[in-house]
């Protein structure tokens, strides 16, 4: 089970701030987004923070969250991740590409040696 702390709670607020005000966000459990209707409505940014603050879901049941997520696609102007789990996909990434390096991007990593995703 995830726990969120109030230090937690106020560094995802800080994020969220921080993020660009077209992209979609919504609050997640690990990594499962579990906000009703995540996929068809973008949420409120003032209501994601409440919902983070008070820890509730959209039902108003006690919700832990851990983070946010954004919702790529047209909800957030079109933007998409790419993913790359491994040494073996950015091989065949520069293969795919005729050796053109992806674009200076977003970038975050798991940790794993050769896993993480550009926007």
């Amino acid at each position: 089970m995830y726990a969120t702390n109030f230090s937690n709670t106020n560094a995802l607020i800080e994020a969220i701030a921080k993020m660009p005000k077209p992209w979609a966000l919504t609050p997640c459990l690990g990594k499962k987004n579990m906000w009703t209707g995540w996929r068809e409505t973008k949420l409120d940014c003032q209501e994601l923070i409440a919902a983070i603050r008070s820890q509730t879901n959209a039902e108003g049941k006690k919700c832990a969250w851990t983070g946010v997520s954004l919702v790529t696609g047209p909800m957030s102007g079109g933007i998409m991740a790419v993913d790359f789990d491994g040494p073996l996909a950015l091989t065949k990434y520069f293969e795919l590409s005729g050796g053109v390096s992806y674009p200076t991007t977003k970038r975050w990593t798991s940790g794993k040696p050769g896993h993480f995703q550009i926007l």
